[in-house]
């Protein structure tokens, strides 16, 4: 069973939103992912999974912004 923090994400989503700057590029996301030790898609595939789409905007190719 996988464990959620208080946001309702899982653990490893959570600790991704945390650490990521307010704005980013999806090459920011990759790193991040890449120094918590997860797969550095992790962040894309939140996106097109929707477990991020209420928490960040795409302001243009490959930039989002924290809401």
């Amino acid at each position: 069973m996988k464990r959620e923090a208080d946001s309702g994400l899982p653990s490893e989503l959570d600790n991704l939103y945390k650490l990521l700057p307010d704005e980013f590029t999806a090459g920011n996301a990759a790193a991040v992912c890449r120094s918590l030790g997860i797969n550095e898609r992790r962040f894309e595939t939140a996106m097109r999974k929707k477990d991020f789409s209420a928490l960040f905007k795409r302001t243009g190719q490959g930039r989002y912004l924290k809401l």
